[in-house]
């Protein structure tokens, strides 16, 4: 009866101690949703083509009791280009020895495990970054970032219940708030407005070239042909060779040709008949005085030419 005692209180506290090993593990696969560690990616939401690069946090949050990781990010390859992929200390940060397999690289996804070696000390508690992957923006475009395969272990190798959550990466700009497109649509209207207005304005108020010349005293104190009268028909008849043909069309006798062209053509036009309906004829006798002058002046700068 004394032997019996002795040996039911062993099996007791056996079975209480496995009870206590697996009580945990059993507590662990009863985690809600809400309790379950999150695997994110930090970083960036938009990113210029022309940066160097471009980091990636993968973070963990509230964990229990973390050992090791597994991860495979995958993105874009059109636009993003692998770089490196590099632990951080917080997976250690209880004093244990981290150890972590080459990452593996393929085409648009790279993956990394790392494990602490061990049951003691205890794994990490908390939030923490698990390892920053570098890539290089290569074009323009938006690549989804996504999280697969992540797992999360304690110490004895048990799998700590956890989610991922996906990302995105806009390559284009240069970073910050993206300008929406209409107000670049209005900023673009704006300016044109603004130009085109500018040009409208300019051209209202360039002077005709022919003004300063129409307008230049005569040795008499008179003003071209503009001051004949109301038509241009001089006072008293005269005799078309007896006028000055640089008098007639207000210009002086050293003025450049272009500018005598651009005088007989103003006053042609200012004594043309159907601008004087009052006077045809007086407007017609002009216009012929206009012709005689402006042929008499080319005949003598062509002659002066090649003598």
């Amino acid at each position: 009866m004394r032997l019996r005692l002795p040996l039911t209180a062993i099996a007791i506290g056996a079975l209480a101690l496995v009870t206590a090993g697996i009580a945990p593990r059993e507590l662990r696969a009863q985690q809600t949703p809400e309790d379950q560690a999150v695997v994110t990616i930090d970083g960036p939401s938009r990113v210029s083509p022309s940066a160097d690069s471009v980091q990636l946090e993968i973070h963990a949050k509230g964990v229990s009791d973390l050992a090791g990781f597994q991860f495979v990010l995958s993105f874009d390859s059109n636009l993003l280009k692998y770089v490196s992929v590099d632990k951080t200390d917080f997976l250690g940060g209880t004093g244990r020895q981290i150890v972590c397999q080459d990452p593996t690289v393929d085409t648009g996804a790279v993956r990394l495990a790392c494990v602490t070696l061990g049951r003691e000390p205890p794994g990490v508690e908390g939030d923490g970054t698990l390892a920053v992957v570098t890539l290089k923006p290569s074009n323009h475009g938006t690549s989804g970032l996504g999280l697969s395969r992540v797992k999360l272990v304690h110490p004895d190798g048990s799998e700590i219940p956890s989610r991922s959550v996906d990302g995105r990466l806009t390559v284009g700009g240069s970073g910050g708030s993206a300008v929406p497109w209409w107000a670049v649509v209005l900023i673009a209207v704006a300016v044109i407005v603004v130009v085109v207005g500018g040009v409208l304005v300019w051209q209202r108020r360039r002077p005709d070239p022919t003004d300063s010349w129409q307008e230049l005293p005569r040795p008499n104190g008179t003003r071209g042909a503009r001051a004949e009268g109301q038509t241009g028909e001089p006072h008293g008849e005269r005799d078309d060779s007896d006028i000055d043909p640089y008098e007639l069309l207000g210009v002086r006798p050293d003025a450049p040709m272009d500018v005598v062209e651009a005088s007989y053509r103003a006053l042609v036009r200012q004594h043309h008949p159907d601008r004087n309906q009052n006077d045809v004829d007086a407007a017609l006798r002009m216009t012929k005085r206009l012709n005689a002058a402006i042929e008499r002046i080319r005949g003598e700068r062509k002659e002066r030419t090649q003598a």
